[in-house]
């Protein structure tokens, strides 16, 4: 959200607040190599949500405390998402390969419904 960034802006996943961090610039630069003090927040694929809803300026009172410059609520799949009246059953497999890093990245889907009983499980 333009004009605030880091933890000035809540992140809420179904709900959930996700943590925020509470690392300064200089311990960033001194121990960032070492993969300590990291600013960066928990991140999901974006094809595992099913609703993203983006609300502007202070917003306290809905997201939870953080949301000074905003708030953004993310609403994970159900099984009733990828399954259907034809289709009780979906399997996905997903991989891939980053160059610049060298980075190799696989993700298995299934979800499935039985006698009114819904499942997912997502690996990634």
């Amino acid at each position: 959200i333009r004009g605030v960034d880091k933890d000035r802006v809540a992140i809420n996943v179904d709900g959930l607040a996700q943590a925020e961090s509470r690392s300064s610039e200089a311990f960033q630069e001194l121990f960032g190599a070492y993969g300590n003090f990291n600013a960066n927040r928990n991140t999901s694929e974006p094809e595992n949500f099913s609703e993203v809803t983006l609300t502007k300026g202070a917003d306290s009172l809905k997201s939870g405390s953080g949301a000074l410059g905003g708030a953004i609520n993310y609403k994970t799949k159900s099984a009733s998402d990828y399954v259907s009246e034809e289709k009780p059953y979906h399997l996905g497999i997903k991989g891939g390969y980053i160059g610049r890093n060298s980075q190799k990245f696989s993700s298995i889907t299934a979800a499935g419904t039985w006698l009114g009983l819904d499942a997912l499980m997502v690996y990634t």
